[in-house]
C-alpha cells in the first residue's frame, strides 16, 4: 500500500450542535482535504447498493431502523474509501467519526500506516448541554442531502433565504428536534462516543480540545493553529 506522509487525516468529534460538520467543511476548503461525512457516505452507498447483496441488505435494514450500523461493516467501508480518497486530495477530514471504540481501534492504526502518526489529528469540540439544545432545537436541514443549518447568527441570511447553499434544496425543520430529544442525544454522546476519545488517548493519540462555544470563525482559528 502506498504511503502518504505529506498528507493529513483529521477527525472532528463533538456533541450534537458542536459544529463538527461546519468545521470539517472549513478545514476541507482551507487545506484541500476531502470532507468524509460517514452518514452521507453510508446513505449514498445504500442508495446505490445491489439489492441481491445480503450484507448490504442486512446493513440497510439496520440503517432504516435508526440504529448505528455494525462497527466491523463501517470500519471496512471507511478504510476502503479512505484508501481511494487519499491519493486524490491533501488528506481526509472526518466529522463525528470514528463513532465507536471498535471503529477507533480498527481505523486508527490504518491511518497511522497510511499518513504517519504525526499527521493524524483529533479535535474534540466541546459545548454545554444548554448550548446544544439551543442550537439544535432551532436548526434547519435541507430536503435533499440533510445538510444542517444551525441556529446561529452566522447562518441568519441563509435561514431567511430558505435554500441550502450546498445543493439548492429547500430548508425545513428537522423532525424530532425537540429539547428533550436533543438532551437525550447529548447524553448518548457522552455514554457512547466520548469513550472513543478516551480510548484514542490510551492508544497514544493527542486529542486536542477546542471550545465550541465561540463563533464559528473563532473555533476554526483554534483548529487552524494546530493544522498549520
Amino acid at each position: 500500500m502506498p504511503k502518504y506522509f505529506d498528507k493529513k487525516i483529521v477527525s472532528v468529534i463533538g456533541p450534537p450542535g458542536s459544529g463538527k460538520g461546519t468545521q470539517a467543511d472549513l478545514i476541507a476548503e482551507q487545506f484541500g482535504l476531502f470532507h468524509f461525512d460517514t452518514g452521507s457516505f453510508l446513505r449514498k452507498m445504500f442508495a446505490d447498493a445491489n439489492p441481491d447483496d445480503k450484507e448490504m441488505a442486512d446493513e440497510l435494514a439496520i440503517w432504516r431502523s435508526g440504529e448505528l450500523n455494525s462497527p466491523p461493516f463501517v470500519s471496512k467501508k471507511v478504510i476502503e474509501q479512505t484508501s481511494n480518497l487519499i491519493s486524490q486530495k491533501s488528506g481526509v477530514v472526518f466529522s463525528g467519526s470514528p463513532r465507536t471504540i471498535y471503529e477507533a481501534k480498527e481505523e486508527a492504526p490504518f491511518f497511522d500506516n497510511l499518513v504517519g502518526r504525526s499527521n493524524v489529528l483529533i479535535f474534540y469540540v466541546t459545548i454545554s448541554k444548554e448550548e446544544s439544545i439551543k442550537r439544535n432545537s432551532g436548526r434547519l436541514i435541507c430536503e435533499k442531502n440533510k445538510h444542517s443549518i444551525p441556529n446561529l447568527p452566522d447562518f441568519e441570511d441563509i435561514r431567511k433565504g430558505g435554500v441550502c447553499p450546498k445543493d439548492g434544496s429547500k430548508l425545513v425543520k428537522k423532525e424530532l428536534d425537540s429539547p428533550d430529544v436533543i438532551a437525550s442525544r447529548y447524553d448518548v454522546f457522552f455514554e457512547k462516543t466520548k469513550p472513543v476519545l478516551d480510548v484514542l488517548k490510551g492508544m497514544g493519540y493527542k486529542v486536542i480540545e477546542i471550545n465550541g462555544e465561540q463563533s464559528i470563525g473563532g473555533v476554526f482559528e483554534d483548529i487552524r493553529a494546530h493544522l498549520s
